[in-house]
């Protein structure tokens, strides 16, 4: 789709699509080595605030010593599936020799806010997802 925006045959149905605007972004970036444009995007990633302080994602990593430069491969998985915790719309796995891999969900929103609350929270349960990547399909 972003070949035919680019060259104005876009397409109406698409362009408020999540999904595919989802596909179409992260599957051109999916390209990019980790030691390319990741970082920078990490730098603009913020979490919610804690004690007034909001940390961005490469704040966080920096403090457990990971540096997604220094990884080899990263692969994107799109809508991987767990059978209790549900499908985030991606997962980033950045691997490399002698390295211990990360893996990121990414859930992305077009003119919606954060889905649930409770039990019902959708990043809550990507988040307790974490704990049994192996349950996923297919398999992180």
């Amino acid at each position: 789709m972003l070949l035919a925006e680019l060259h104005g045959k876009a397409i109406a149905e698409a362009q408020n699509n999540e999904d595919c605007l989802t596909s179409c972004v992260f599957g051109h970036l999916r390209y990019l080595p980790p030691s390319v444009f990741w970082e920078e995007f990490f730098v603009n990633a913020k979490g919610m605030p804690v004690d007034g302080k909001s940390n961005t994602l490469i704040e966080v990593l920096e403090k457990q010593q990971i540096c997604i430069a220094s990884y080899s491969t990263l692969q994107v998985l799109f809508w991987p599936t767990h059978p209790k915790f549900g499908e985030p719309d991606l997962a980033l796995v950045w691997s490399g020799e002698g390295q211990r891999p990360f893996v990121l969900f990414i859930e992305a929103k077009l003119w919606a806010e954060k889905s649930g609350t409770g039990e019902n929270d959708q990043l809550t349960r990507y988040l307790l997802a974490t704990r049994g990547l192996s349950s996923f399909s297919p398999q992180l």
